[in-house]
């Protein structure tokens, strides 16, 4: 089940039932940590194209939670950090996809970005996301600290971190990229890159990203000829479909598409050998 359509999760009616459901035994102080919890962990979900180590993505909901906390007139705190019972309830809440790999638990990103050439964690278990009973031991494994875990782990987290605050710099910096750009008619993709200090690869998902969110337009560019193909009307709603899922051309959504299954045909060779060994 994919994860919970951005139009779903201000759902409050949900929101209440899933607390209710999940109360036995996970702790909520109120739906208004959840809520906040649930667009946190939506938008970084969403923007996420790894599977990545889950300690990493509630590590970074408490710090985006602390740093953007309100203050009232008498400089009170108004928001709040959530802890490990809330974050698992807002896990639940938004269908993300959780599995166990040893003893480490991982969750998978759903930016359309992901693909399979970026999975790496292949012989993972997942987790029933409604069992409170499951539920409460990933919150306790999330709740031991992190000086506490061993070096390997500590390795995948602080990489997972580092890889997830990358990408919400980019995400942050679109606005601001596609303003620049569309200032004067000469600025390219060079300009982009060197104003705002730019890897040719972070220029191109910034740009991925604007036109998802219909800021930018694709620019046409030229055919080749002898490189022409027709697909079949399924095939072609398919590409297109991920096309715009994407924000990119058809053709290059195509191409991931291919480079995607020939991925999982060596996965499939490769475990059909280890097999009948």
């Amino acid at each position: 089940m994919p994860m919970r359509h951005a139009d779903e999760i201000n759902d409050g009616e949900q929101l209440v039932a899933t607390m209710g459901r999940l109360s036995r035994l996970l702790i909520v102080p109120s739906v208004k940590i959840l809520a906040d919890t649930v667009l946190v962990l939506h938008e970084l979900v969403s923007l996420s194209d790894k599977v990545l180590a889950l300690k990493s993505y509630f590590n970074i909901v408490q710090d985006i939670q602390r740093q953007e906390r309100d203050e009232d007139d008498e400089g009170k705190a108004t928001r709040e950090e959530c802890t490990e019972d809330v974050f698992m309830v807002a896990c639940s809440f938004l269908h993300v996809e959780i599995a166990k790999q040893g003893s480490f638990y991982y969750l998978r990103g759903e930016s359309p970005d992901a693909s399979i050439r970026k999975e790496t964690k292949i012989h993972r278990n997942p987790i029933n996301i409604a069992d409170d009973a499951m539920l409460k031991e990933v919150s306790a494994y999330l709740a031991r600290p992190d000086e506490k875990r061993g070096s390997v782990e500590n390795a995948q987290i602080a990489s997972a971190i580092n890889h997830l605050s990358h990408l919400i710099r980019l995400h942050r910096l679109v606005p601001r990229a596609v303003e620049f750009l569309k200032s004067d008619e000469a600025f390219s993709k060079v300009d982009v890159r060197k104003k705002f200090d730019l890897s040719h690869t972070d220029y191109e998902k910034i740009m991925a990203m604007a036109r998802r969110r219909g800021l930018i337009e694709l620019r046409n560019r030229k055919k080749d000829p002898d490189n022409n193909y027709k697909l079949i009307k399924e095939h072609h709603e398919l590409v297109t479909e991920k096309a715009r899922a994407m924000g990119c051309t058809p053709n290059k959504a195509l191409n991931d598409m291919l480079t995607d299954f020939q991925e999982l045909l060596k996965i499939n060779r490769v475990q059909s050998t280890t097999r009948f060994q």
